[in-house]
């Protein structure tokens, strides 16, 4: 049930590492026709769904997902080898494989006259932030997505997913044919106080035991033969990991448990401790172990550029409450000039419809929103707002009709979109403080500095927001640098995209 997969995630059914495992929330694309869309989905890990919950007991075969009429039929293997897959249109990558079931901060229903159907909401309706958001939560109530990846499942979807049927490839030694076969319903009993089945156990066929591919493994023992003068035997085996069974759901074994106790039809019996079994290792342990490795390195370097970006945002927010701190306790109101390097920054440019758009809140509420809908973590930007005039002159006698807001982004940010490089030029310096209103005679103050300094300004002009409505809680203790890049050649001093 569809119900049944949102009450892992939201249910305190997981723990904090297997939810942080099992949950997705972000940008993938669908192709429809000749198109592509990119829109937020939210879902959980198809991976992590078919190894940890399902259980799969192999990887060898097909997995085809249905929504009654049309099928996707994919290599199981392929599709669990996936883990670093990526959004060609948002630039973002580390994806995996997802069942999603809330499109764009909605739950999927089946289609546009579905009830619960959203084709956009209000945002802050009836204020001076109101927006809206585009939602189409069509598709679902449960849609199966495949990242852009080198294999064969790349790009691969299906919404209105109504059923998952996978296929194993059976193991060529198993006891399938005849005359083997007629081992296939042999009884395994397994139990005891040390598991959760108890002292009455369950039984497991020989086939059922065969069927757990995952953990089978073929490798070369050293057998001693009665009689022979303890001459040990190079013997080859196929079977699967006997501490991997009994740490199993299938069986659970209790953290009491010490000694396993393996009983044969004849009634002979042999016991283990159980830091034996534990010991006890695959032959191709090597090729497993780095594969496990080769998935873990991938997964943490994505975990370690994201909080390098978490960390040089941190830092940014933290530098500019000591910055402004600095300002206001030495009321350093003084004009200079300084050189603004060349950094990329997140740009989205805004035309007011109304004296209220004017307000840095609202563009700021409408920046936040858009920069989510283009794929940006807010992990991805960080430090000052910056609001870029193309003229001084039409911002300070209010005639501007374009806002251009920018913000420093970092290096792995998870989308390029709407980002400008910006700087490489020496600009007039100088801190407001104060309300906004009142910053005309700032402005004023720096254009007698710059032309009794023989600095020429090119005519635009920046207002860094050091400490605001964010951090302050009074106007009187707001601190704006305000930018005059001075003009030196041809140079351009607007953001390029």
């Amino acid at each position: 049930k569809v119900g049944d997969i949102e009450e892992l995630i939201y249910g305190g059914v997981l723990s904090r590492n297997q939810l942080a495992q099992a949950k997705i929330k972000t940008f993938y694309q669908l192709a429809k026709g000749s198109n592509s869309y990119s829109d937020l989905y939210e879902g959980i890990n198809l991976n992590y769904f078919l190894k940890e919950v399902v259980e799969i007991p192999g990887y060898k075969g097909t997995i085809t997902f249905s929504d009654g009429t049309n099928e996707v039929a994919l290599s199981l293997e392929d599709v669990l080898a996936v883990n670093n897959g990526s959004n060609t249109e948002t630039g973002m990558n580390g994806l995996s494989p997802i069942l999603a079931y809330a499109k764009n901060g909605a739950p999927m229903v089946k289609d546009k006259n579905a009830a619960g159907y959203q084709k956009e909401i209000a945002l802050a309706e009836g204020t001076d932030y109101a927006n809206t958001i585009t939602v189409k939560n069509d598709g679902g109530p449960l849609a199966v997505l495949m990242p852009h990846t080198d294999n064969s499942v790349s790009d691969q979807a299906l919404t209105d997913v109504k059923s998952i049927t996978i296929n194993l490839s059976a193991d060529k030694y198993a006891h399938t044919k005849a005359p083997y076969d007629t081992y296939k319903d042999d009884i395994v009993t397994i139990g005891g106080e040390g598991t959760r089945l108890g002292e009455e156990g369950k039984n497991f066929a020989v086939s059922e035991l065969e069927g757990k591919q995952t953990i089978a493994f073929t490798g070369d023992y050293s057998i001693l033969k009665s009689g022979d003068g303890q001459t040990p035997s190079q013997i080859r085996y196929r079977g699967i990991n006997l501490y991997s069974l009994l740490t199993s759901s299938a069986v659970g074994l209790k953290s009491n448990a010490d000694k396993v106790v393996v009983t044969t039809t004849d009634g002979d019996s042999k016991e283990f401790t159980l830091s034996q079994i534990r010991q006890m290792r695959r032959a191709d342990d090597l090729s497993h172990m780095k594969e496990l490795f080769l998935s873990q390195i991938s997964e943490t370097e994505s975990q370690i550029s994201y909080h390098q970006r978490r960390l040089a945002s941190l830092q940014a927010w933290c530098s500019l409450l000591t910055e402004g701190s600095a300002v206001l306790e030495h009321q350093d109101v003084s004009v200079k000039t300084r050189f603004l390097p060349s950094q990329a920054y997140y740009r989205f440019e805004h035309e007011p419809a109304s004296e209220e758009e004017y307000q840095e809140a609202c563009v700021e509420t409408r920046y936040f929103t858009e920069s989510k809908q283009q794929g940006h973590s807010m992990v991805d930007m960080g430090g000052a707002f910056i609001f870029y005039f193309p003229s001084f002159s039409q911002r300070l006698d209010g005639s501007v009709r374009r806002i251009c807001l920018l913000q420093e982004t970092y290096p792995g940010s998870s989308s390029q979109e709407n980002t400008a490089l910006f700087g490489g030029f020496p600009a007039v310096s100088c801190y407001h403080i104060g309300p906004l209103d009142t910053i005309a005679d700032t402005y004023g103050r720096m254009i007698r500095w710059a032309r009794e300094h023989n600095f020429p300004l090119q005519g635009s002009s920046l207002e860094r927001h050091v400490l605001d409505i964010y951090s302050v809680d009074t106007p009187d203790k707001y601190v704006t640098e305000i930018l005059l890049p001075v003009e030196e050649g041809p140079q351009d001093h607007e953001p390029e995209g």
